[in-house]
């Protein structure tokens, strides 16, 4: 079998001359190129933001869900380190004998409570309200109850 040869096309200005035949092949214009790259950027202006508010909504969500986990497991921490701590908004940092503070919170989040909430070295707490505000201003109300420290 012989090679698949592109067909060679007489350009009309080529008058019956073989040595001025121009092999012409088929292509997209610059046109049509634009106009699909302008589809395209079209396209991604709409989708773009909304991609990017549901990644921080996730992201949100995540750290969120973080700071309860660690405020749900305080009573169990206190338990395990046989050291008895106080949460309020100014010792939310404070260090544990473990080297890590109460609750790690991520940048730009607060976490306050309305009295301070005392853990035991046995892992009982007095409970209380506490309040997790986000970078973004949203606010999150939760109690631990006692004696478990339950998270509701």
């Amino acid at each position: 079998m012989g090679a698949l040869r592109t067909p060679v096309v007489s350009h009309p200005r080529a008058s019956g001359d073989p040595l001025r035949r121009i092999n012409l092949s088929r292509g997209f214009t610059l046109l049509e190129l634009v106009v699909v790259l302008a589809i395209i950027g079209l396209l991604t202006a709409l989708a773009a933001p909304r991609l990017y508010r549901a990644w921080e909504s996730v992201t949100e969500q995540t750290q969120r869900n973080g700071v309860f986990a660690q405020v749900a497991l305080l009573s169990q921490r206190a338990n395990a380190l046989g050291a008895a701590f106080t949460l309020s908004a100014e010792t939310v940092a404070q260090p544990l004998p473990d080297g890590r503070p109460i609750v790690e919170l991520p940048p730009g989040w607060r976490l306050s409570t309305a009295e301070p909430i005392r853990f035991n070295i046995i892992g009982v707490c007095s409970g209380g309200a506490l309040r997790l505000d986000a970078p973004d201003g949203t606010r999150y109300d939760f109690t631990l109850e006692a004696p478990g420290c339950a998270l509701r």
